[in-house]
């Protein structure tokens, strides 16, 4: 049996008391900032989510962006400000060992927000409606034929990095999307799970990475700034957004992507960036 990476997703409500500012662009870091609030202290944090490579992890040693055991994913449609009586969605998935959990964070986020979300602190109720468990199978058919056509839409921004860099080029997209997903997924089961050591080989993976070819590429690039009214710190919210037309996609680099649409890929995944979906062109 193949390694797996376990989820599980708390499907939250969220009720303000005041009207909420609630811009589609800032949901996810708002989001991210209350459950940052909520970790400050305490055994959750140290135990799971601060994590610490083993020496043996050489992979994930002095990654700077060090793989957080959760993302948070806000509804992308829906009005920019919610009123009293209305209700906001929100999911936050919870990887591995963190999924054994989610009573303890789903408190910790419920007392958060009845403390205030947003510049304005605007009280509100957040109570979990659903919980689903899953896992990623983290094994694929090595001899499976590539698959031909795939359109990979970013529902929200996607920042990639090749070589400490953003990505800029349109062009350089489709590989640094399945390299950075291939990273991620591993950073995640290594950091949070008690299995075996995954087999991949990465360069290998990376070589099929540059091997899908383009059809259509209907990207752009945004960019807005976020200033955290709790801490002062700066956030860059900006990424790709748009789809891609791909074709000879290998089994391997296909199984990134698709681990992807649970985990996210990219820069400041946790804040819900990073979203995307994979469908026929």
């Amino acid at each position: 049996m193949a390694p797996q990476l376990r989820y599980l997703d708390l499907e939250f409500e969220l009720q303000p008391r005041r009207s909420l500012v609630w811009p589609v662009m800032r949901r996810g870091i708002m989001l991210r900032g209350i459950l940052g609030v909520a970790l400050r202290s305490g055994a959750l944090r140290q135990s799971l989510f601060s994590p610490v490579a083993m020496p043996e992890q050489q992979r994930l040693r002095g990654n700077r962006d060090r793989v957080r055991p959760f993302v948070v994913a806000p509804a992308l449609v829906g009005p920019g400000v919610v009123e009293p009586g209305d209700v906001a969605l929100f999911v936050l998935r919870l990887f591995g060992k963190a999924s054994g959990v989610g009573n303890e964070v789903a408190h910790l986020i419920h007392r958060e927000a009845e403390r205030g979300i947003g510049v304005d602190r605007v009280p509100c109720t957040a109570q979990v409606s659903a919980t689903v468990a899953g896992a990623l199978d983290l094994g694929w058919d090595r001899k499976a034929p590539a698959r031909a056509d795939a359109r990979i839409t970013f529902l929200s921004p996607v920042e990639l990095k090749e070589g400490g860099l953003p990505v800029k080029d349109a062009r350089e997209v489709l590989p640094a999307l399945v390299k950075r997903a291939r990273d991620r997924v591993s950073g995640l089961y290594h950091l949070y799970e008690d299995g075996p050591a995954l087999d991949w080989d990465f360069a290998a993976i990376g070589a099929e990475a540059e091997q899908g070819r383009v059809q259509d590429a209907n990207l752009r690039r945004v960019s807005e700034v976020r200033t955290s009214s709790r801490t002062g710190q700066t956030h860059a919210l900006e990424g790709w957004l748009g789809h891609l037309d791909c074709s000879g996609l290998t089994p391997a680099a296909m199984h990134m992507l698709d681990c992807a649409l649970i985990t996210h890929v990219g820069k400041h995944a946790t804040f819900g960036q990073g979203r995307i979906r994979i469908s026929q062109p």
